[in-house]
């Protein structure tokens, strides 16, 4: 699965939330422990929908599970860092968080 195009969003807390499209024309929504959802619809164009388990039913394709999970996981923070300092995408993710999340996201929980 190849990332066109990927946002980080920070909701507060320390918490992030990833989104964007793939080269295949579906959706994927990340929270920061790295569960990923494959969606039909983009997450982006109604974010505070897009966290209820309601529409996330609704637009479903799979999930991302065990060493998918971790690999689309590192891919998603390669394409956020690809964009710099492009708040657009980036949302404010710096080099302290992608390094914290590349620790936190490998591990199988």
């Amino acid at each position: 699965m190849k990332i066109k195009e990927a946002f980080a969003v920070y909701t507060g807390g320390s918490i992030w939330l990833f989104y964007g499209s793939l080269e295949d024309g579906n959706f994927f929504f990340t929270d920061d422990d790295g569960w990923t959802l494959i969606l039909d619809a983009n997450p982006g164009d109604d974010l505070d929908s897009a966290c209820y388990e309601e529409w996330q039913k609704e637009h479903y394709v799979k999930d991302l599970l065990g060493d998918q999970r971790i690999e689309f996981a590192m891919s998603l923070l390669d394409k956020i860092a690809e964009y710099g300092n492009d708040t657009e995408h980036t949302g404010g993710f710096t080099e302290t968080d992608d390094a914290r999340y590349r620790i936190w996201m490998k591990l199988d929980r």
